[in-house]
């Protein structure tokens, strides 16, 4: 198998290897990842390897099958996409009767759910029944970001592969070789904000916005301990976009977490560099640990609910001002 397709997860290549030498690959999988983690591109591999032709090395990305699946072309790798909406009964029931067509050209078919999580109950106890008794020439895949939101029965049923989150060496040669034009700094950043998801990581770098000077600036209010100073800080940001304050609140959090190792350890050549040395030198090391678990959970609370800027921005003041003053 040529697991070099695949960034990072050694335990998952190492599977999947085993797998495509006893040809053993199963009759359904649950793939599970955060957004970006790579979960489509997995889909496609392992479409590929359970169609390849080869004899070794599968998938061989040479044969029929491979480069079909590759365009997005085969005939027989069907994908289930609702639109983001719920997936029904009605939809599965389709499924059913599509999958109890014979495969176009190769000896298995294959069916990609996106997002298996959006099945609703009935729609997941009909997908139960096709998996406990579907044809044998049949495979399932189911991508969801919350392998919890699916039914156990259903679970038990399939084999699941987790995507690990990767390390900023694990991506960088790819963050590299598709923007060539960034600096070592901006892909360094995109990497660490990215929560370890390569594709989270390239979006970053196709133009969502950073987030410039402003945790330097944060770095200069909070080593003031100024109340005033604080809240005009974080009151006059309340228009700020989601996608922009919770970039802000990692690389503070990040920030901060250098502070920390500089204090404890010192020096000043860190990504944050004088930033992070202001608040070794301004802040003690519970505040600076505080002040980290609180850039934290705002950081999940802005990228898992639907808050508010200005709310998260309030907590942020209040919170920030309570732990230093």
């Amino acid at each position: 198998m040529n697991s070099s397709q695949l960034i990072g997860n050694e335990a998952l290549k190492t599977h999947l290897e085993n797998a495509a030498k006893r040809d053993a690959f199963g009759h359904a999988y649950i793939l599970h990842g955060p957004r970006g983690s790579g979960k489509r591109t997995l889909a496609g591999f392992l479409s590929a390897a359970i169609l390849c032709s080869s004899q070794s090395g599968r998938p061989c990305f040479r044969c029929s099958h491979c480069r079909k699946v590759q365009k997005g072309i085969h005939p027989d790798v069907v994908t289930v996409d609702a639109g983001g909406k719920e997936i029904g009964v009605g939809q599965i029931r389709e499924l059913r009767k599509d999958a109890y067509i014979r495969p176009n050209e190769a000896a298995k078919k294959i069916y990609i759910l996106p997002a298996g999580e959006t099945m609703n109950f009935a729609a997941q106890n009909a997908m139960l029944k096709l998996l406990e008794e579907g044809p044998s020439h049949a495979v399932f895949l189911i991508l969801t970001e919350t392998p919890e939101a699916l039914l156990p029965t259903v679970r038990s049923r399939c084999v699941e592969l987790g995507l690990s989150p990767l390390t900023a060496e694990e991506m960088e040669p790819l963050l590299r070789e598709r923007f060539p034009e960034k600096s070592s700094e901006e892909l360094r950043s995109a990497a660490r904000r990215s929560g370890g998801a390569a594709g989270r990581a390239l979006e970053l770098l196709e133009g969502n916005p950073g987030t410039g000077e402003l945790p330097q600036a944060f770095a200069e209010v909070l080593s003031r301990k100024s109340e005033w100073d604080l809240l005009s800080f974080c009151v006059g940001r309340e228009k700020t976009d989601r996608d922009t304050l919770g970039a802000f609140l990692e690389d503070c959090e990040a920030m901060l977490t250098e502070s920390l190792r500089v204090k404890m350890a010192g020096g000043e050549d860190g990504e944050f560099g004088g930033a992070a040395a202001l608040l070794a030198r301004s802040l003690t090391k519970s505040e600076i640990a505080g002040t980290i678990d609180i850039l934290r959970r705002l950081g999940g609370y802005c990228r898992n609910n639907n808050a508010g800027t200005g709310h998260v921005l309030g907590m942020l003041a209040a919170g920030c001002w309570e732990m230093i003053h």
